[in-house]
């Protein structure tokens, strides 16, 4: 397709939303980069076919999609391009990357509360999840630098920013009840992969059985513990899971599916500053490094020194004891979490 008519059909889809500007010739080639380049580089293999095969094409019926679609791939481009690109042509380039993710965030939240959402096609409902999909990967390459002392200098700034992905992954939720999720098709396989057929990766069994020894002592948890009374067991028992699979990005739907999951039981924690809340934080993010994706890769090493940064000095020897993992930024190991059995 020549790049003019790629053009005038963006303009098409574009008029759609009246606060859009007319598509330019480097809009087209940010479509291309994405087509091309960097829906290879999202999540793992099935992600990726996806990525490449069905959200590029939804894209062309969907504005909100297609804004969500340009602003990560605004974002991959200028990674790419750091180093030959002189601050003006940067500048140009953030600004445009967040109207796209704007209008885009505008426009899906519009399409959910529009009557029909109520009786979507396995196309819109395809469109939407793919849309939630793009925009947790946004959610995780904005700012992903934070300084290390973060969570000293404005801490509920730093909380706003460490669970801003987590808020984003919530839409996968809020989406299973708006919309029949039965009704996707091209991203049922993707869907499937957050969970395994006995529900091991959403399981919310009382007790202690599966947990980390060292996560039992420090949250107090006990054969009696469930989501009703201590406010860690739940994140726990989501988190255990995670915990024991082999690195591999192949398990990148689990990972980022824990951060929807517990959205909602890390804010009131976080907003209160629970540092123990903070230090299970911290271990997800640093699990993420596993996925070695150039939209977290950075924002996990910088979000982990400044949790880390922030907990040593909280004052709490059991948290100080178990920060040696997210300290590594995700390199190290944490088999210490099992090494010593909770005594009956």
């Amino acid at each position: 397709m020549a790049v003019d008519g790629v053009r005038i059909r963006l303009s098409d889809l574009f008029a759609l939303d009246q606060h859009a500007p007319p598509a330019s010739l480097s809009t087209v080639r940010l479509l291309q980069h994405f087509q091309s380049i960097a829906s290879a580089t999202l999540g793992d293999s099935t992600v990726q076919h996806v990525m490449s095969s069905h959200v590029a094409h939804n894209s062309w019926s969907q504005p909100y999609t297609m804004h969500m679609l340009l602003a990560v791939s605004s974002a991959h481009l200028q990674r790419l391009t750091r180093a030959s690109t002189t601050p003006e042509e940067s500048r140009r380039s953030t600004l445009a990357e967040a109207e796209h993710w704007h209008n885009g965030l505008a426009l899906y939240r519009a399409a959910l509360a529009s009557p029909a959402s109520r009786n979507p096609t396995a196309h819109n409902v395809d469109a939407l999840i793919g849309t939630t999909f793009l925009s947790v990967i946004f959610a995780f390459a904005l700012e992903d630098q934070i300084p290390a002392n973060a969570f000293l200098t404005n801490y509920d700034e730093a909380v706003a920013h460490a669970l801003s992905p987590l808020a984003a992954g919530s839409g996968i939720l809020a989406l299973d009840h708006a919309v029949p999720m039965q009704s996707a098709v091209a991203w049922m396989p993707v869907l499937r992969k957050g969970n395994d057929r006995v529900g091991t990766y959403t399981d919310q069994s009382p007790g202690t059985a599966g947990l980390p020894p060292a996560f039992v002592r420090l949250c107090g948890v006990d054969e009696q513990s469930c989501a009703v009374n201590n406010e860690y067991h739940s994140i726990l028992r989501l988190l255990a899971p995670l915990l024991r699979l082999e690195r591999s990005v192949e398990h990148f739907t689990k990972l980022i599916a824990f951060g929807g999951r517990t959205f909602g039981l890390f804010r009131p924690l976080l907003r209160k500053r629970d540092a123990r809340a903070l230090l299970l934080l911290a271990y997800w993010i640093a699990l993420l490094r596993q996925l070695d994706q150039w939209w977290l890769n950075v924002r996990v090493r910088s979000s982990c020194a400044a949790i880390v940064t922030y907990l040593r000095t909280v004052g709490d020897p059991g948290v100080e004891a178990l920060l040696a993992f997210p300290a590594s930024g995700g390199e190290g190991g944490y088999e210490y979490l099992w090494d010593s059995p909770v005594e009956e």
